[in-house]
Parts: C-alpha cells; structure tokens; sequence
C-alpha cells in the first residue's frame, strides 16, 4: 500500500511519520495540488478574456496595458486614459530608456489623472506601478 511504502519516509529531522501523519500529509498535498490547479484555470481564463477585449478595443499591448491596470485600480475612465496615453507614447518612444521621455510620459499621465479626479496619492502609486509594469515587458 501507499501508505506502507509513505511510513518509511524521514522528515528533515530523522522522524518517522505515522501513518494518520502520513495520510493527512498526503492529503493536504492533494489539497494543495487542486488548488493550484483552479488558480492556474482561473489565471488562463483571465489571460483569454484579456486577449479577447484587446482585440476587441483593438488597443496595442501597451495600451491595452494601461487600460488593464487602471481598471484593475478601479480608477474611473480607464478607457478613456488608456486612450488618450497613445500620443504620448507615440511622442517619445524611449521612454523606457530615455529618463527624459520617462519623466514625459508620467507627466501626461499625471495631467490624465488630475482631469480624472484622481487623488494625488492614488495616482502616485498608480503611476509607479504602470510604469515598472510596461518597462518589465521590454524585457
């Protein structure tokens, strides 16, 4: 049986486990692996639903980017934002390398923020997060 052959394992410590220690270890792993496997199900659904409303807003990838976070921070006329970030990228394209066109885009962003009525805090974090996150995917 599983559990006879199981029995015979050591812990890090030399200890042998009994077999109801055994069984519950056993189980808890079957436990652990089910849940892992729904979030990794849950984690494809939600990369298929975003693959899906960027072709259908027909939004680049960063973009599309802009618009995910910002609805994700529950911050009001995402869409709109996203949007409105497509000159600014257009304008300084080394952003992501050039501190100067950088310092342009979070600007932009900033001013997109402020007509939003973002607090300022909010838009802090917000900002700072977007861009880590789009610098990483140049990567």
């Amino acid at each position: 049986m599983k559990e006879d052959i199981l029995l015979e394992l050591y812990d890090y410590c030399g200890k042998k486990f009994d077999k109801k220690e055994m069984s519950n270890m056993f189980k808890q792993r079957q436990k652990d692996t089910k849940k892992t496997l729904e979030d990794l199900k849950d984690i494809i659904n939600d990369i298929n639903l975003a693959k899906k409303e960027q072709a259908e807003k027909k939004m680049s990838s960063d973009i599309f980017s802009v618009y995910w976070i910002l609805k994700e921070e529950k911050i009001e006329n995402s869409e709109n934002i996203a949007n409105n970030m497509k000159g600014a990228f257009d304008k300084h394209p080394y952003w992501k390398s050039n501190e100067e066109q950088e310092r342009k885009i979070k600007q932009e962003l900033y001013n997109l923020f402020s007509k939003s009525k973002v607090n300022l805090k909010k838009a802090v974090e917000v900002v700072t997060k977007l861009t880590k996150i789009l610098k990483e995917t140049e990567k």
